[in-house]
């Protein structure tokens, strides 16, 4: 989207982010904030529990001093008025800065924490925009995606809406893949799978992008974590892998397991393989955010 005159959008925080949430503009649809941080980019932040501003000659957060303890139930507005820039934490203006020539982009972004945005149809507005993980779904918008999958196996069954993948009861050999067409971006977002049936799966669950790096994680007979020790599972348990600026972090029922650093860069798809060639089954069923 351009912004060209005077705009505001808000940002409440659902949960206390562990990290960085950042809400803001930046001066050029073909250059945003993300292909140099903090380059021609105006944010308001709440950064491990400290509101802070961000601006092109000043453009990290951890080296601004701390206008105010953030967290749950805080609001952040970030303002385009007439030249300037301007901050509001809670309603309150806490800081003001001249602006490059527009028009602008809408910034949003972050991780480790959750918020809900309140802008005039910047998730309605039928476009894959801001670092949403499909079409006015996924990440800032507080909307699950339903997700959809391509390149999709022989031996595969995704189901609608789509977000069902399950291996046929079948004897040809060969890998069943499927890759989602929905991706993540930025380094935010993640992947929730639930298993639907028995073990022993032998399928893999990857985070790929399209240089061909990859994060990834099997479920076989246990969960092999990239970086814990693997365990049991059952009908029902639930895993996450989750993209957090540059670590991948694995999640087990809602519980943080491990991270690990990626090398991931650009849109991120999600691969699953169902790797075993003999008779073996397994169902998911798979969100992204």
């Amino acid at each position: 989207m351009n912004i060209s005159g005077n705009y505001s959008i808000s940002m409440t925080m659902i949960s206390s982010p562990g990290n960085h949430l950042r809400l803001g503009f930046f001066n050029s649809e073909d250059d945003p904030l993300y292909a140099s941080w903090g380059a021609g980019e105006w944010n308001i932040a709440c950064m491990y529990g400290e509101a802070e501003c961000e601006w092109p000659e000043n453009p990290t957060p951890s080296d601004n001093p701390s206008l105010g303890a953030c967290g749950a139930g805080d609001t952040l507005t970030a303002s385009i008025e007439g030249d300037y820039f301007v901050g509001y934490f809670n309603g309150v203006q806490i800081c003001k800065h001249a602006l490059y020539t527009g028009p602008y982009g809408v910034t949003v972004g972050g991780y480790g924490g959750n918020a809900a945005l309140d802008a005039p149809n910047i998730c309605s507005d039928g476009i894959e925009n801001q670092n949403e993980t499909g079409v006015d779904c996924g990440s800032v918008c507080g909307k699950q995606c339903t997700i959809s999958f391509k390149d999709v196996g022989t031996n595969l069954i995704v189901s609608a809406p789509g977000n069902i993948v399950e291996k046929t009861n079948s004897t040809t050999p060969g890998q069943s893949n499927a890759r989602s067409v929905e991706t993540l971006k930025n380094g935010t977002g993640y992947v929730e799978v639930t298993i639907e049936s028995q073990s022993p799966h032998y399928a893999g669950h990857a985070l790929k992008d399209t240089n061909g790096n990859t994060s990834y994680m099997s479920v076989t007979d246990m969960i092999y974590w990239p970086c814990a020790p693997f365990e049991g599972f059952g009908i029902g348990t639930q895993f996450r892998i989750e993209m957090a600026g540059s670590d991948i972090k694995y999640y087990l029922n809602g519980i943080f397991k491990c991270s690990k650093p990626h090398t991931l860069t650009g849109p991120v798809h999600y691969l699953y393989d169902m790797y075993d060639p003999s008779d073996r089954v397994s169902r998911v069923s798979i969100v992204m955010w």
